[in-house]
């Protein structure tokens, strides 16, 4: 058997509960409904009627559901009277100035230690008496350390020496070595070991254009590989 949506005329099956063409409630749907509605209604009701004894059996609380409502209220008014009582305590103003003065009354009973009285001179026993017999007082003059006086004696030749100018020093390094050898001699690598080998040549080269260098056996060899390199580069002279 099927059964026509009112709304919009569309045929459906006999148990349907919602129209297949406009969504809407068909007749099974609302003879449901108040079988369902009355179900949720007494299962409501019968679970309040069962929390009500345990309720009031419990002193007003639901079983497992946290302390009473009177320990609340205890627990409660027990902190606001220990904060007054704090809050009275700190605004007295009879315990702070006890507190405060208490300290400064204890300094000022406290007696000062009066001074020791220092012994007179006249008082004071005479050394010869202290002296037992047969013993006499003998002045002891200042002693002279010989390990003071040795400094004072190394210092006479230090003075010397110091006050001796010094004859003269040995020339080192490049400027040297056109004073050591004044006939053209100088050796013209002086000064250019340092450098790398290319600068180094550079360097031999330069010193023999100059006349402190130019007789040295050295500068033969970089003149001789000079000229090598200039028949190199022109090729027409040959080699």
């Amino acid at each position: 058997m099927t059964v026509i949506c009112e709304k919009c005329r569309t045929a459906n099956r006999d148990r349907a509960m919602f129209c297949r063409g406009c969504a809407g409630k068909l007749p099974a749907f609302v003879a449901t409904a108040p079988a369902g509605t009355a179900t949720t209604a007494g299962t409501t009701r019968s679970a309040s009627a069962a929390d009500g004894p345990a309720m009031r059996a419990n002193g007003g609380t639901t079983p497992g559901r946290g302390i009473p409502r009177w320990w609340f209220a205890a627990i409660v008014l027990l902190g606001a009277a220990v904060a007054a009582m704090a809050g009275w305590v700190a605004l007295v103003p009879g315990h702070t100035d006890a507190a405060v003065t208490a300290p400064a009354r204890a300094a000022q009973a406290t007696p000062s230690p009066s001074p020791s009285p220092s012994p007179s001179p006249s008082s004071a026993v005479p050394f010869e008496s202290a002296l037992a017999p047969g013993e006499s007082a003998v002045a002891v003059g200042p002693v002279t350390s010989p390990a003071v006086e040795a400094p004072v004696a190394d210092a006479a030749p230090r003075a010397d020496a110091v006050s001796t100018p010094a004859t003269h020093t040995a020339p080192t390094g490049r400027a040297a070595a056109p004073r050591a050898a004044g006939n053209g001699r100088a050796d013209p690598r002086a000064g250019c070991e340092h450098l790398f080998f290319a600068f180094a040549a550079r360097c031999e080269a330069n010193h023999c254009n100059e006349s402190a260098y130019a007789r040295h056996p050295r500068c033969e060899v970089v003149r001789a590989e000079r000229q090598r390199d200039d028949a190199r580069r022109n090729m027409t002279s040959g080699y």
